[in-house]
């Protein structure tokens, strides 16, 4: 398969690529050419701002798998300069789209929030969901068959965003590690799970949009932290906080990853994900996630605290007088 990813060389898009090229697909990348440019070498570069100028992509595609658009201007100038050289346009969006507050069954026809009024191209946690759900919706005017995939949080090596490799770096130091106390749901995805099934995907005449969400079975915060202590350190000593305690202190996501810190988005961690089962989605063991997570960071960074979670200054300080 001739593959065109625009993006492709951080996180997501890198494992994409790579299992790609392992298929044997013919693969060529659109990128600035800013993030790891030498990746890849056995594949075709193509160096540009999809924001800015599109017009050196000149070549024809099976299918374009696009891990890059934030806003709908992206996704209408690539369509506008793929027409009739390409065929499926995938098209990673979020489970971020749905509205948290929906009380139901979230499958992928529950409702979307909308597009940001007024229209703005300011990527923050107050417009990721309504600007994904606008690129989504620019996609009707795509003419061949589409495919939209809604992952959840992402977890796996070469994570960029840096939020779940603190919990095995956490663990690794052992100690007392701070973790809250609370009930609420979590779903997440290896990047390599993820991946492979797009690819799997593309093979296919599916179209429109998938839930890309695990685990089967309901988890909590404090499971899947427990489950990375276990494999990681099991000496390492769990110590749960109260999250109304925690927010009181001011901590956030930021502090403690993958904690929404009571905020409604929890709500969109039931995300229901049976059709893409149906298409062949499937999940390997937490163990194979976490130990990948672990051996690339320690490969990679070493020691080096990952820029989210809490210092071990400040988690002393809120420890102390519990332990």
């Amino acid at each position: 398969m001739r593959l065109l990813v625009l993006g492709g060389t951080q996180f997501v898009g890198r494992h994409l690529v790579a299992e790609a090229l392992r298929r044997g697909h013919d693969v060529t990348l659109f990128h600035r050419g800013w993030t790891n440019a030498d990746l890849f070498p056995e594949a075709t570069h193509v160096h540009g701002d999809r924001l800015v100028d599109v017009s050196t992509l000149t070549g024809t595609w099976d299918a374009v798998v696009d891990v890059s658009a934030y806003v709908p201007r992206a996704v209408d100038m690539m369509m506008t300069q793929l027409a009739g050289r390409a065929g499926t346009y995938q098209f990673v969006s979020t489970i971020s789209v749905y509205d948290p507050e929906f009380v139901g069954k979230m499958d992928e026809n529950a409702p979307r929030v909308p597009a940001p009024e007024p229209a703005t191209e300011e990527v923050s946690p107050a417009t990721y969901g309504g600007l994904k759900t606008a690129c989504e919706d620019a996609l009707d005017a795509w003419s061949g068959p589409v495919q939209i995939v809604r992952p959840g949080l992402i977890i796996g090596s070469y994570d960029a965003t840096e939020r779940y490799p603190y919990w095995p770096w956490r663990m690794q130091r052992g100690g007392d590690v701070l973790v809250p106390e609370t009930g609420q749901p979590i779903q997440w995805i290896d990047a390599r799970d993820l991946t492979g099934w797009m690819l799997d995907l593309l093979g296919t005449d599916a179209t429109g949009p998938f839930n890309a969400v695990g685990p089967n079975e309901f988890t909590t915060l404090p499971e899947l932290i427990k489950a990375t202590r276990d494999v990681v350190n099991p000496s390492a000593n769990l110590v749960m906080v109260p999250e109304t305690e925690l927010m009181e202190a001011g901590l956030t996501g930021a502090d403690l990853p993958f904690w929404f810190a009571g905020a409604p988005r929890a709500g969109i961690m039931q995300v229901n994900s049976d059709h893409a089962q149906m298409h062949g989605l499937k999940y390997r063991p937490l163990t194979f996630s976490v130990q990948d997570t672990q051996d690339w960071w320690n490969r990679e960074r070493g020691g080096a605290k990952p820029k989210n979670g809490l210092t071990p200054e400040r988690e002393a300080e809120l420890l102390a007088g519990r332990v």
